[in-house]
C-alpha cells in the first residue's frame, strides 16, 4: 500500500512540475567576436536577456570567470513575459595587466518564475563567454551588427514535444489508476451489502 501512495505522489509530482527555459542572452562580444582594449582600458556595453516565455522570470546573473577585469552593478533581473532586459557589463582593465588574454563567462540562472508560484520548477540556465583580448592600441567598432535572439534548436523542440507527451500519458495513466481504485471500493462496497 505503500509503494502504491508513493508512486502516485511521485506522479503527481511529475504532472506538477514545470519545465522553464525561459531566457535567451545576445551580445556584441562573444566566441566569435573578442573584446579588445588597451591596457588601462574601460569599456560598457550590454548584453540582452530576453524571456520567450509566457510568465515572468527572475534571473540571477554571476561572472563566474574574468571577474579580475569583469564587474556588473546588479546581479538580479525581473524580465516581463515576452520581453528584454538590458545587462550593463563594464570592463575595467589595470595598467600593469600581465596576461594577454582573459576567458570571460558570464552565467544566467532563473531561479523564481513569478507568475507560476504554486509550481515545482525544473529551470535551466545559460551562460554567455567571450574573450578580452588586451592589446597595444584599442579600436573599438563603429557599429555593433544587431544581434537576435537564437530560437530553440529542432532537437529543443523535440525534447519539448516529448516532455509534454509524457506528462499527457501520466495523466491518462493517473486517471485509469483512479478509476481502477473506485472500482475496487465499489466492488467491495457491493460484495459487503
Amino acid at each position: 500500500m505503500r509503494i502504491k501512495v508513493l508512486m502516485i505522489f511521485l506522479i503527481l509530482f511529475l504532472i506538477f512540475m514545470n519545465f522553464v527555459s525561459a531566457i535567451a542572452v545576445s551580445g556584441p562580444y562573444n566566441e566569435n567576436r573578442d573584446l579588445e582594449i588597451a591596457p588601462r582600458g574601460n569599456e560598457e556595453f550590454d548584453l540582452i536577456l530576453y524571456n520567450t516565455e509566457e510568465n515572468d522570470v527572475k534571473v540571477k546573473v554571476e561572472v563566474v570567470k574574468g571577474g579580475e577585469f569583469v564587474s556588473l552593478d546588479e546581479d538580479e533581473f525581473l524580465v516581463i513575459a515576452g520581453s528584454q532586459v538590458l545587462v550593463p557589463i563594464k570592463v575595467r582593465v589595470p595598467g600593469d595587466v600581465s596576461v594577454a588574454e582573459m576567458d570571460v563567462r558570464i552565467e544566467f540562472e532563473p531561479f523564481e518564475n513569478t507568475l507560476n508560484e504554486g509550481m515545482v520548477q525544473i529551470v535551466t540556465g545559460l551562460s554567455w563567454d567571450f574573450k578580452i583580448k588586451i592589446s597595444g592600441i584599442f579600436e573599438k567598432p563603429e557599429e555593433l551588427p544587431e544581434i537576435k535572439p537564437t530560437k530553440p534548436t529542432k532537437f529543443a523542440e523535440e525534447i519539448n514535444f516529448a516532455i509534454v507527451f509524457f506528462v499527457i500519458f501520466i495523466i491518462i495513466l493517473i486517471l485509469a489508476i483512479f478509476v481502477v481504485i473506485w472500482l475496487i471500493f465499489k466492488n467491495r462496497r457491493q460484495l459487503r451489502d
